[in-house]
Protein backbone atom coordinates (compact mmCIF):
# COMPACT_ATOMS: atom_id res chain seq x y z
CA UNK A 1 0.00 0.00 0.00
CA UNK A 2 1.18 3.80 -0.96
CA UNK A 3 0.64 4.65 3.10
CA UNK A 4 3.75 2.43 3.65
CA UNK A 5 6.08 3.14 1.05
CA UNK A 6 5.52 6.80 2.44
CA UNK A 7 5.58 6.01 6.18
CA UNK A 8 8.98 4.07 5.69
CA UNK A 9 10.49 7.32 4.08
CA UNK A 10 8.97 9.71 6.73
CA UNK A 11 9.43 7.45 10.16
CA UNK A 12 13.87 8.16 9.82
CA UNK A 13 13.08 11.58 9.92
CA UNK A 14 11.16 11.41 13.33
CA UNK A 15 13.75 8.91 15.42
CA UNK A 16 14.96 9.86 18.71
CA UNK A 17 18.46 10.50 17.94
CA UNK A 18 17.17 13.50 15.15
CA UNK A 19 14.62 14.85 17.03
CA UNK A 20 17.31 14.90 20.05
CA UNK A 21 19.54 17.12 17.69
CA UNK A 22 16.29 19.51 17.95
CA UNK A 23 15.96 19.74 21.73
CA UNK A 24 18.52 22.88 21.98
CA UNK A 25 15.89 24.75 19.67
CA UNK A 26 12.92 23.68 21.80
CA UNK A 27 14.12 24.47 24.92
CA UNK A 28 15.13 27.65 24.02
CA UNK A 29 12.10 28.42 22.29
CA UNK A 30 10.20 27.28 25.29
CA UNK A 31 11.94 29.79 27.89
CA UNK A 32 11.63 32.51 25.56
CA UNK A 33 7.68 32.26 25.37
CA UNK A 34 7.64 31.12 29.32
CA UNK A 35 9.71 34.58 29.61
CA UNK A 36 7.64 37.02 28.01
CA UNK A 37 4.29 35.66 29.48
CA UNK A 38 6.06 36.11 32.72
CA UNK A 39 6.99 39.73 31.73
CA UNK A 40 3.36 40.12 30.66
CA UNK A 41 2.79 40.15 34.84
CA UNK A 42 -1.29 40.47 35.30
CA UNK A 43 -2.00 41.63 31.95
CA UNK A 44 -4.03 38.78 30.15
CA UNK A 45 -2.02 37.30 27.43
CA UNK A 46 -3.83 35.81 24.24
CA UNK A 47 -1.87 33.22 24.10
CA UNK A 48 -2.57 31.83 20.07
CA UNK A 49 -0.44 34.38 18.67
CA UNK A 50 2.06 33.70 20.72
CA UNK A 51 1.78 29.88 20.13
CA UNK A 52 1.85 30.93 16.49
CA UNK A 53 4.72 32.96 16.98
CA UNK A 54 7.08 30.51 19.01
CA UNK A 55 5.83 27.20 16.78
CA UNK A 56 6.94 29.11 13.62
CA UNK A 57 10.60 30.05 14.73
CA UNK A 58 10.98 25.78 16.65
CA UNK A 59 9.74 24.91 12.60
CA UNK A 60 12.01 27.73 10.84
CA UNK A 61 15.26 26.88 12.82
CA UNK A 62 15.09 22.71 12.77
CA UNK A 63 13.14 22.28 9.55
CA UNK A 64 15.22 25.17 7.30
CA UNK A 65 17.98 25.77 9.77
CA UNK A 66 16.64 29.77 9.87
CA UNK A 67 16.38 32.02 12.87
CA UNK A 68 13.28 35.02 12.75
CA UNK A 69 14.40 37.85 14.26
CA UNK A 70 11.50 39.71 16.00
CA UNK A 71 12.58 42.64 14.66
CA UNK A 72 13.38 41.59 11.24
CA UNK A 73 11.29 43.95 8.12
CA UNK A 74 9.67 40.76 6.17
CA UNK A 75 9.66 38.29 9.17
CA UNK A 76 6.22 40.04 10.93
CA UNK A 77 4.63 40.00 7.61
CA UNK A 78 5.77 36.23 6.88
CA UNK A 79 4.59 35.44 10.66
CA UNK A 80 0.79 37.09 9.89
CA UNK A 81 0.41 35.43 6.32
CA UNK A 82 1.14 32.08 8.07
CA UNK A 83 -1.36 32.59 10.89
CA UNK A 84 -4.19 34.11 8.64
CA UNK A 85 -3.10 30.92 6.38
CA UNK A 86 -4.34 28.82 9.52
CA UNK A 87 -7.31 30.66 9.80
CA UNK A 88 -8.69 29.63 6.81
CA UNK A 89 -7.55 25.92 7.38
CA UNK A 90 -9.15 25.85 10.66
CA UNK A 91 -12.14 27.93 10.56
Amino acid sequence: AKWKNRRKIVTPSFHFNILNQFLEVFESQAGQMVDFVKSSEDEVVDVIPLYTKFTLNTICETAMGTQLEDDGEGEEEFRLAIHEMGKLVFY
